[in-house]
């Protein structure tokens, strides 16, 4: 069987049972005959089953030196415009692909028990699918209009999870939040993609010279493009100034918070940035960036950890500071390092967030045992400016909330509404002389 072949027959069997459920599952829901929870579990199950064991049989019937690709078809051709749908196999997508399907594996029977028998079971099941397709485009995405579609389905799973409690505000609320800076960042991915059409008329991902998997080329204006997608990975993965909405999006369930913020949906920004191993690599101003942007994320994210009283606030900071030393290392160009940082850390982080409930379980009880609460020690210090000044910092999180509330969010509202009282006037006046 050719290479191509088989990777074309692997691709769809890695993507065509996730879709095949997703479809069931929604249909049964639109029809208002929602299926058994064991059901819902047993194709989920097979589902991400049979994409992990074909992303295996991928990763052991091919080599990685150099990514192949499979053309699946095209969407539409414009003039001299191709967009194709091409999947692109290399060692970056094949390593998200198995760590990703396994930890959804995971997480699929974490709750089957974890939220057995609540209103919102298979909401939860469809947003999961709907993110494994997301998560699975992106890490096989052979062009940045093909990872775009996956990077926007995952954003739209996340937000779904994060209001997932329909009952209370709050939910909602973050929701909102997590989808404006989703919306303020990805203009970024938008942009390149516009900027590469207009230069290149092409935003394939090529072989990369200085290390074995594909991504974005050299090309005139890489500055631009490079800038231009960090702002998209700023905000996916939480980096600095936009660190504060991580632990907003703890309002979801523990399962969505430890697939999604804790293991998977975070770490497409490091996916991504390897993705421009050369573009980083050729532009020293890009590396410095990536460097001061993942130091100050790390060190926001240690300051405000250490003032959090629950724990899924802590988990949520503790995986922003390790998102910070990836980025580091990315930027130092250290990039085999960085995606075995990416993988560690995702199984890591899933364990602790599922570990977290049961965790205060058996706290409480050895408290009921004890018959009182624990003690905690702290440490005694003397009150200074100095020290009331990074208390207040790490409480208020390094001020980014009002930072992009105050300084970004109000400007840009007041900005539009008073083009709106503009057309509205000049609507009027023109009305009035006809």
């Amino acid at each position: 069987m050719p290479n191509t072949l088989l990777v074309e027959v692997l691709a769809y069997l890695i993507f065509l049972p996730v879709i095949a459920a997703f479809l069931w599952l929604a249909g049964s829901m639109l029809l208002s005959r929602r299926p058994p929870e064991k059901s819902v579990v047993r194709n989920c199950h097979l589902a991400l089953g049979t994409a992990f064991f074909a992303s295996l049989l991928l990763a052991v019937a091919q080599p990685f030196d150099i990514g192949t690709e499979a053309v699946l078809g095209s969407w539409f051709v414009i003039g001299g415009y191709h967009y194709d749908i091409v999947m692109q196999t290399d060692l970056i997508a094949v390593t998200y692909a198995l760590f990703s399907t396994l930890l959804l594996f995971l997480i699929c029977s974490f709750s089957q028990r974890y939220l057995h028998k609540e209103s919102g079971f298979h909401r939860f099941y469809l947003a999961l699918l709907i993110f494994a397709t997301g998560l699975l485009l992106v890490s096989f995405a052979g062009t940045l209009e093909l990872l775009l579609v996956g990077w926007e389905i995952v954003g739209l799973s996340s937000i779904m999870l994060i209001a997932f409690f329909t009952t209370r505000p709050q939910p909602a609320q973050n929701g909102l939040w997590v989808f404006s800076i989703y919306r303020l960042t990805d203009i970024g991915l938008y942009a390149a993609i516009l900027y590469l059409h207009s230069h290149l008329q092409a935003t394939r991902l090529t072989p990369l010279d200085s290390v074995p998997w594909s991504g974005i080329g050299l090309h005139e204006g890489t500055q631009v493009t490079a800038f231009l997608l960090l702002i998209a990975v700023l905000g996916k993965s939480a980096l600095f100034p936009f660190s504060s909405w991580l632990p907003r999006a703890m309002e979801g369930p523990t399962p969505s918070s430890a697939v999604f913020y804790g293991a998977l949906s975070v770490h497409l920004g490091p996916l991504l940035l390897l993705r421009m191993a050369d573009l980083i690599s050729a532009t020293p101003a890009l590396s410095a960036t990536l460097i001061a942007v993942g130091a100050l994320t790390a060190l926001v994210a240690n300051l405000s950890v250490r003032v959090q009283s629950d724990i899924k606030s802590r988990l949520a900071f503790s995986a922003v500071g390790q998102l910070g030393f990836i980025t580091i290392e990315i930027g130092l160009g250290w990039f085999e390092l960085a995606l075995l940082h990416v993988v560690a850390h995702a199984v890591f982080r899933t364990l602790q967030f599922l570990r977290a409930p049961s965790l205060l379980h058996d706290r409480h009880q050895h408290e009921a045992l004890l018959g009182h609460h624990l003690s905690v020690e702290h440490q005694d210090h003397e009150s200074t400016a100095l020290r009331r000044f990074v208390f207040r910092l790490s409480l208020e999180r390094a001020f980014l909330d009002i930072l992009l509330v105050d300084r970004i969010a109000r400007p840009v509202l007041a900005f539009a509404r008073a083009i709106d009282r503009a057309e509205r006037s000049a609507a009027n006046f023109v009305c009035k002389d006809s």
